[in-house]
């Protein structure tokens, strides 16, 4: 079966920059993404929309999305790894769900609008975050 691509972009703010550090928060959200699937990233870093570093990286751990029940052969690929290390740059309204949505909608919007014709795209936006946004989820 042919291998189909879901692009993803994360952003990670700075209650987990914090929480990790700096220096470790790369590979711990990479090793989410390992969880998830075997996937390769060809990525951008940035420390608030500044370019830092641009590098490929290939995981073999095997895969949520390569499963046979599913039918499909989908692999993961981290386009962009964004970090957000001021506190400022957080959309994340601690104990407002709705609203933490509805901002994370907006940023995705603006990070699709603000990229060049020749950057790639992405087709899935995650933020990750340590703050209580209320509900069911949680770190």
């Amino acid at each position: 079966m042919p291998a189909r691509w879901l692009e993803i972009a994360i952003a990670v703010d700075n209650t987990l920059i914090s929480f990790h550090g700096r220096k470790k928060v790369e590979q711990y959200v990479l090793s989410l993404m390992n969880i998830v699937s075997n996937f390769q990233s060809f990525k951008y870093i940035l420390n608030v929309d500044v370019w830092l570093e641009r590098r490929r990286t290939e995981s073999l751990v095997s895969a949520i999305y390569q499963d046979p029940s599913l039918e499909a052969n989908i692999k993961i690929i981290v386009t962009r790894l964004i970090l957000y290390e001021h506190k400022k740059q957080g959309v994340v309204r601690p104990g407002n769900a709705k609203k933490s949505l509805e901002n994370v909608n907006a940023w995705n919007r603006r990070l699709h609008a603000s990229l060049d014709p020749d950057e790639p795209r992405h087709d899935l936006a995650i933020w990750l975050t340590r703050s209580d946004i209320g509900g069911p989820s949680g770190y």
